[in-house]
């Protein structure tokens, strides 16, 4: 291989170098965000082509003389080392990119839900919009608009009040002979004795299970200050058993919401 030829690979090894040197400074300004983990995966991609070169580089190389290899074996060294630390840099690189691939897939999420949070606002401004037109319209007599708000009550109601503010437009537009007014006005009352019986029954029922929340939180509060091998421990443990059992057996599935209440109970009078 006469002067030239080797004139020739050195030229070429110093267009490695430079491609090496770019390829490094592009590396390192690489940030969290979308666009340039596409230019990570470009950059990888160059070093892949890299690694080819000089992979054909070695195949030239091994043909030369003995002496001509002598003359190049620094600067093919130095072109190695550099590829090698390119190689160090991309693989330290990897728990960045999934880091940033795992903020790319929160972000697209995100996105996806911010079309139906949007739709959400939209639909409560609507709601909003049309509720203060109900009203408005309400109060200046439009026994349509007083029918529909007294509906739009009822069907919103959780309090008592709630349903006295219904009962109240509805016959508004009962007054001004509004032909559905009459059967929501029953409707709503039957409404009321349901939701009145029910809270009545809640009220007994409470009252029932009072004394044996009470109960149990003083039996779970010994339980829970014996543990642990402390004097007492083997009666409060038999009493709370015991406890146990017979609530179990009086009141079924409803025994657990006792024993939770009890529980908190004891806790928050313990301060736990």
């Amino acid at each position: 291989m006469n002067s030239n030829e080797i004139a020739d690979l050195r030229e070429e090894q110093k267009d490695l170098e430079a491609k090496i040197h770019g390829l490094q400074e592009s590396l390192s300004s690489i940030k969290d965000t979308t666009k340039e983990r596409l230019e990570y995966q470009e950059l990888t991609n160059k070093y892949d082509e890299l690694c080819e070169m000089l992979s054909k580089l070695h195949t030239v190389f091994n043909v030369f003389k003995f002496k001509e290899r002598k003359q190049v074996s620094q600067s093919l060294d130095s072109v190695e080392m550099e590829a090698k630390r390119i190689e160090r840099i991309i693989s330290e690189n990897e728990e960045k990119k999934d880091e940033l691939l795992n903020k790319i897939a929160t972000s697209e999420k995100r996105i996806k839900q911010i079309p139906n949070e949007i739709a959400a606002l939209q639909k409560a401004e609507t709601i909003a919009c049309e509720k203060e037109n109900r009203i408005n319209k309400a109060e200046q007599g439009d026994a349509q608009a007083q029918y529909e708000l007294g509906i739009y009550y009822a069907k919103e109601a959780i309090t008592r009040k709630d349903f006295d503010k219904a009962k109240l437009w509805i016959n508004k537009a009962l007054e001004q002979g509004h032909e559905k007014a009459q059967e929501a006005l029953n409707d709503v009352n039957r409404e009321i004795e349901r939701k009145i019986a029910e809270d009545n029954k809640k009220e007994q029922e409470k009252a029932r299970h009072e004394p044996y929340i009470q109960m149990f939180a003083e039996v779970w509060a010994a339980y829970e200050i014996t543990r642990g091998g402390k004097p007492g421990q083997a009666e409060a443990a038999r009493r709370y058993n015991a406890c146990c059992q017979e609530l179990h057996l009086k009141f079924g599935a409803d025994s657990y919401k006792i024993m939770r209440e009890g529980e908190r109970r004891a806790e928050k009078k313990m301060g736990l």
